[in-house]
């Protein structure tokens, strides 16, 4: 499990993530589409973000670039420790 970690406001650094098949080779997303699920502490409410394929498919990477609207309204961003999940769907 890594640590990622964000101040209020903040629109940098980029979330990014390498998926990697069990034999360490990069996971093909070719026709891929892929979420970011963040369970916010104590409320338990889930945000979503939707995540894009970075640079070509087969190299297994996705990234979401936060925005300043991520800290307002009502799927708002809070401050706290909360899980993150990432969820890649193929085919569908």
């Amino acid at each position: 499990m890594a640590t990622f970690s964000l101040k209020r406001g903040d629109t940098e650094p980029i979330f990014e993530v390498a998926l990697l098949n069990a034999d360490e080779t990069p996971y093909n997303l070719t026709g891929a589409t892929a979420t970011l699920r963040i369970t916010l502490q104590g409320s338990g409410t889930v945000v979503t973000k939707a995540l894009t394929i970075s640079g070509a498919a087969t190299l297994g990477v996705l990234r979401y670039q936060w925005l300043a609207a991520d800290w307002s309204g009502a799927s708002a961003l809070t401050v706290g420790l909360h899980a993150m999940e990432v969820e890649v769907r193929i085919g569908l």
